[in-house]
């Protein structure tokens, strides 16, 4: 499940020495029906901020996809996206402590950034665990009203939503995160979020952000940009964006 460890002995088996300073640790959540491989040049330009980059496959893609789900039509694998994020939001604390066995990392001074499904798996992180153990976050093209998703989806993509048993809609409108990420008080979050993208409404994450402003006693933590004509995707832009608000709080 984990990737490698930078090396921490030497050839002979004698520990080496830590480095003069280790470094901030960072994971790359990527998209739905996408992998990791996909987020590289996002973790290069956070690797050259000087952080550490980890970018895990979700539960059920990449090199943890099986032969079954992978020959699901995409409208047919949408019906598991709420129980992946679910899924792989419980594995960041056993990913934390695994990279804190390392020299070079300094888990303590740990953030997230996440692409669509990525983000969602932050806001899931952050209401199931709080902030106790990640420093900062940003959430790119996500939101953290998945009802919204699967509303808006009825219009957009009807597949997707036909995807969804009413029972299944309304248990996840039951366990979101929004609720409990309502609560937050001056975590650093940076919210990246295009005008025109017609799978995460801007105007629910536009009134998400309004009620963390009223809350936060240090307005500096809390970020909402937009952008316009970009659609559902990441630009160059936003990773640069993302690397340096990380950069500046962990």
């Amino acid at each position: 499940m984990y990737p490698a460890l930078p090396a921490g002995k030497a050839e002979d088996g004698s520990q080496l020495s830590r480095p003069p300073q280790s470094l901030p640790l960072v994971f790359i959540f990527h998209g739905f029906d996408s992998c990791k491989e996909r987020k590289l040049q996002h973790a290069y330009i956070m690797a050259q901020r000087g952080l550490f980059v980890v970018m895990p496959d979700a539960v059920r893609h990449g090199e943890r996809e099986d032969s079954t789900f992978a020959s699901l039509a995409y409208s047919e694998k949408a019906e598991f996206l709420f129980d992946i994020v679910t899924e792989t939001a419980a594995e960041l604390d056993s990913l934390i402590q695994h990279y804190s066995q390392s020299s070079v990392v300094d888990s303590s001074r740990c953030g997230v950034a996440g692409t669509s499904m990525g983000g969602m798996i932050l806001y899931e992180y952050l209401a199931r665990n709080g902030t106790g153990r990640i420093k900062a976050g940003v959430s790119i093209i996500s939101t953290p009203n998945f009802g919204s998703i699967i509303d808006n989806s009825l219009e957009q993509n009807p597949d997707f939503y036909n995807a969804y048993s009413q029972t299944k809609i309304d248990r996840v409108k039951a366990s979101q995160p929004l609720p409990q990420v309502r609560k937050l008080r001056d975590f650093p979050i940076l919210m990246l979020n295009a005008e025109d993208d017609t799978i995460m409404p801007i105007m629910e994450v536009r009134n998400f952000f309004t009620e963390l402003k009223h809350q936060y006693t240090q307005p500096e933590r809390l970020r909402l940009k937009t952008f316009k004509d970009t659609g559902h995707q990441t630009t160059e832009a936003m990773m640069h964006e993302s690397a340096d608000w990380l950069k500046s709080w962990i």
